[in-house]
């Protein structure tokens, strides 16, 4: 998807692709900024997504790396390699596609939401992991008394507008 998006110049933040766990990955900091999220290529679900994934230093980085590369409860992480990223705080969007792969008249392209997060998070654990998403607290804590770790909302207009201009949809 990385490529795909650079290809197409959609803006994304700055990205390396790790494709082994002996990788050379010195200076990803000088490259990438401070700090980076460590995540497979291919993922559904947030599957091996989690707060501990944004590093900010070597030593964090060679543990999620490692933790990438051995893999979570017999799933392969690393199949397509890993992926580091600028970590970037902020919303988050998401537009639910379905269709055929092989013929794009079929897709259906829905609404564009936003995640709004639990307000007790800090700004760099509101995003999708696996562990809050799925509600099994294995690295994680649950929320506040029950309650969500995200809601849905309509964005403003002006981001749909955005958001539809940039996948190509027509409603």
């Amino acid at each position: 998807m990385k490529k795909a998006f650079n290809r197409a110049k959609v803006a994304t933040p700055l990205w390396e692709s790790i494709l082994s766990r002996d990788q050379d990955l010195t200076g990803i900091f000088n490259r990438l900024g401070t700090p980076v999220i460590i995540k497979p290529c291919v993922s559904g679900g947030s599957m091996g997504i989690g707060i501990k994934n944004v590093v900010k230093n070597e030593k964090e980085l060679k543990v999620q790396v490692e933790k990438m590369f051995d893999g979570y409860r017999g799933w392969n992480l690393s199949a397509d390699g890993v992926i580091a990223e600028s970590f970037i705080a902020g919303r988050e969007f998401t537009v639910f596609i379905t269709g055929s792969y092989f013929n794009k008249d079929e897709a259906v392209i829905y609404m564009p939401v936003e995640r709004v997060f639990h307000k007790s998070l800090p700004v760099n654990e509101r995003f999708l992991s696996f562990d809050r998403l799925w509600e099994i607290y294995e690295d994680e804590t649950a929320m506040p008394n029950e309650e969500n770790f995200y809601d849905y909302a309509l964005p403003e207009q002006s981001i749909i507008g955005y958001i539809k201009k940039l996948v190509g949809m027509h409603m």
